[in-house]
């Protein structure tokens, strides 16, 4: 075996042949000095050492990973349940309303009828009474008439009185007898006028009783007009609570998801720590090893244990890499998730917000879509359609993102000028971005950028 001095020699003899002779000194004093410093350093207990150094930390970052998987996990399914128990309370109360409703809208039915039915007895009523007053005006044209005679007959014994005057004494038995007549006749009238009268009396007492009963029907349909305006408050008082516990629940839930964001971008900034400081140790221990390698080539057994552990260490680097490329997957799909669902939420709900706070009116349907440029690059669009306002055509490009960050809007803005370069958006285009939280700096960089921020709550709440 090759002992470290004669390869020294080798390596001077060598240098001496390809190099100037200084320079030759100085690599082999340099070889040397590095060989007496490296044997009373580098030992193998030492490289065991920093082999069950590196272990404990692959253990400990794995124990790390699995208390955030369980930690997300246990959150997510506690935020679940929440979410279902408040949407169970809000299709309860909103199944009551409904009933509400309906009971109202049936008393009112209810209350139309009754409507209709006095209007009626009312119409019949009104007729029953032009048909007597019809009557009564018959009656006293006849006693008009009556009277008229009487008053010819009158007329005529009082010129047969003249004529006879001189036969009075002859006739006035005869005149007494038809005065006692007429007498009894106009008693006959008198009588009828009378019962005429009463009649009358009759017929006005019952008007007034009939009145009575109107004025009490009419009394009692608004006191159920009272009840049902006061059933109406009712409702929207209740409505007002429903949309109010809603508000909070929808507050509570914003809360959760950036106490969640917090934690993923905490655990995310502990990971880069990690890494860097394994990547300086990994540096350090590859520098060791590779001095190591040069000064110790007479340890050839030695050497080959060592290579077997390094091999191992790798194996559980490896597996460190992929246990945290797991991790980083799992929190992109808990980001695409929420992401996804939100979109989905606004693709169905945005067209009547753009209307009703924007005045754009979707033609079509907003859509989800993959374009596709001529020089083979690709962008997902989120939410892609077209829209009118004031007449002209616009087109509708969009973004959902549960926290909005500058990295969103640089990436959007780019996006948007390769849309423009070849032909898929013009100078009529509404650029927004759906985001459940927007920071203020970055709310005023979209403003600068002319993207329009909606905030996720106008879409109303999930179904």
């Amino acid at each position: 075996m090759a002992t470290f001095a004669s390869t020294l020699a080798e390596l001077s003899a060598v240098a001496g042949r390809s190099l100037d002779p200084d320079t030759a000194a100085v690599l082999v004093r340099a070889l040397a000095t590095l060989y007496d410093e490296m044997r009373d350093q580098v030992t193998k207990a030492e490289f065991a050492e920093l082999r069950d150094a590196l272990r404990d930390l692959a253990q400990a970052q794995q124990r790390t990973d699995e208390r955030l998987k369980q930690r997300v996990e246990h959150e997510l399914v506690e935020l679940r349940r929440h979410v279902d128990q408040r949407f169970a309370l809000l299709a309860d109360a909103q199944a009551r309303t409904e009933h509400r409703v309906q009971e109202l809208a049936a008393a009112q039915q209810r209350t139309e009828a009754a409507v209709a039915s006095l209007t009626a007895a009312q119409e019949r009523a009104y007729q029953e009474f032009s048909e007597f007053r019809t009557v009564v005006d018959q009656r006293f044209a006849e006693l008009a008439a009556a009277q008229q005679r009487t008053e010819a007959a009158v007329a005529s014994l009082t010129a047969a009185q003249e004529r006879a005057y001189q036969e009075f004494s002859e006739f006035r038995t005869v005149v007494d007898q038809r005065f006692a007549e007429l007498a009894a006749a106009q008693q006959r009238t008198e009588a009828a006028v009378g019962s005429l009268t009463a009649a009358q009396e009759r017929a006005y007492q019952e008007f007034s009783e009939f009145r009575t009963v109107v004025d009490q029907r009419f009394a009692e349909l608004a006191a159920a007009q009272q009840r049902t305006e006061a059933a109406v408050a009712s409702l929207t008082a209740a409505q007002e609570r429903a949309y109010q516990e809603f508000s909070e629940f929808r507050t509570v839930a914003n809360q959760r998801f950036a106490e969640l964001t917090a934690a993923q971008e905490r655990a995310y900034q502990e990971y880069c720590e990690f890494r860097k400081a394994t990547d300086l140790r990994f540096a350090a221990l590859t520098a060791a090893l590779e001095e190591t390698q040069r000064s110790l080539k007479e340890l050839t057994e030695s050497h080959r244990q060592t290579q077997q552990e390094l091999r191992q260490l790798t194996k559980q680097v490896q597996a460190l890499v992929r246990d945290h490329r797991q991790t980083r997957e799992m929190l992109a799909n808990l980001s695409d998730t929420v992401g996804y669902g939100l979109e989905d939420r606004a693709i169905s709900r945005l067209p009547k917000v753009l209307q009703r706070h924007f005045g754009l009116e979707v033609q079509g349907a907003l859509e989800r879509k993959w374009v596709e440029y001529p020089d083979g690059g690709a962008d997902e669009l989120n939410i892609f359609g077209t829209a009118v306002q004031n007449g002209q055509t616009v087109t509708v490009v969009g973004e959902a993102k549960a926290r909005l960050g500058l990295e969103h809007l640089t990436q959007l803005e780019k996006r948007l000028q390769r849309l423009e370069k070849y032909g898929f958006v013009g100078a009529n285009r509404f650029v927004f971005v759906v985001s459940y939280t927007v920071d203020p700096k970055v709310a005023r960089a979209a403003a600068n950028k002319n993207i329009v921020v909606i905030p996720s709550y106008w879409l109303g709440a999930p179904e």
